[in-house]
């Protein structure tokens, strides 16, 4: 499916997808199923994103929505030109 989605997805961005991890949050925006979690840097953005649909019932109870803020710095960003392939077996060495 992702290989399908980076051939017939150029037509969907005016960015530069440059490497997997690119084509994955483009995916990922336009529904194709994948690890990554949802991020943005307005926590208004994701508290629309969690009660926008109804909440989902398990066992006939509905579930709550949940937003979590993270508070970060620089250095917990990853350099674009040191970012390994979120395919490759152990890229979370590179964190």
């Amino acid at each position: 499916m992702f290989k399908e989605f980076k051939r017939t997805s150029l037509a969907l961005t005016d960015r530069d997808l440059v490497s997997d991890w690119d084509f994955l949050s483009l995916a990922q925006h336009h529904g194709l199923p994948t690890r990554l979690l949802d991020w943005t840097y307005s926590a208004l953005a994701g508290l629309w994103f969690a009660v926008e649909q109804p909440p989902k019932e398990e066992q006939g109870a509905p579930q709550s929505g949940v937003v979590w803020l993270l508070k970060t710095g620089v250095d917990d960003f990853i350099d674009e030109g040191t970012r390994s392939s979120p395919f490759a077996k152990r890229c979370h060495e590179n964190l």
